[in-house]
C-alpha cells in the first residue's frame, strides 16, 4: 500500500502533541509520518455524515485514534482515550515495524 505523505492543520498537530501519548516533543515532520504510517494502518471507516461524504473526507481507526483526512491533509483528530473505541479494528505488527523502518521511525 503506498501513501502519499500527509500534511497536517495547525490545530491537528498541536492535538496530536497534547492529546496522542509519547508525542508531546514530537517535531511536525515526525507527526507527518507516525500518522501517515498510522493511516495505512489503519481501517477505513464509512463517512460520518453525508457532508463528509460529500466533501471527500475519509475517516480512518487505529486503534482509538480517529483521523480526518481531506485532500492530502489530517484535519482533524479524536483520541478516545481508555474508552476502547476500537471495535473491529485489528493492530498489524509486521506491517507496523515494515512501515516504520521503510519511514526510519525510531519509536
Amino acid at each position: 500500500m503506498k501513501l502519499e505523505m500527509v500534511e497536517l492543520t495547525q490545530k491537528a498537530f498541536k492535538y496530536y502533541r497534547k492529546k496522542v501519548k509519547h508525542n508531546k516533543n514530537i517535531t511536525y515532520d515526525q507527526a507527518r509520518l507516525k500518522l501517515t504510517r498510522n493511516i495505512m494502518c489503519a481501517k477505513e471507516l464509512p463517512p460520518r455524515n453525508e457532508e463528509d461524504a460529500a466533501k471527500g473526507n475519509k475517516l480512518y481507526q487505529y486503534g482509538n485514534l480517529e483521523i480526518l483526512v481531506r485532500g492530502g491533509w489530517v484535519i482533524h483528530l479524536t483520541n478516545h482515550r481508555g474508552e476502547n473505541a476500537y471495535t473491529g479494528w485489528e493492530f498489524d505488527p509486521y506491517k507496523y515495524v515494515e512501515i516504520s523502518k521503510e519511514f526510519g521511525i525510531i519509536h
